[in-house]
């Protein structure tokens, strides 16, 4: 079976403008969410897909760190190297 594609529902530039609008509204609002409810409502999306809208952006522009991205911090232990100590001994 052939391997299936994502197809976005809404064209980029639509994406594009919610983003712009966001950055341009954002300083008027005291919260996030108003500013969501408004311009998702006149471009006719949900507050949630603009709010994916904003995340990808910034992750693609490298303002935001990707998901699951290793900690930056100087000193900080991965996962799995934090949980190595609480993991039962194996017998040899």
């Amino acid at each position: 079976m052939p391997e299936r594609k994502h197809s976005p529902r809404q064209p980029a530039e639509l994406r594009v403008r919610g983003v712009r609008l966001f950055k341009e509204n954002r300083p008027d609002c005291s919260r996030d969410s108003a500013v969501y409810a408004s311009i998702a409502e006149k471009l006719g999306c949900s507050r949630f897909t603009l709010r994916q809208w904003r995340i990808q952006a910034e992750r693609d522009a490298g303002e935001r760190p990707r998901a699951g991205a290793a900690p930056t911090r100087p000193g900080s232990r991965s996962w799995s190297a934090r949980t190595r100590s609480c993991a039962p001994p194996t017998r040899s």
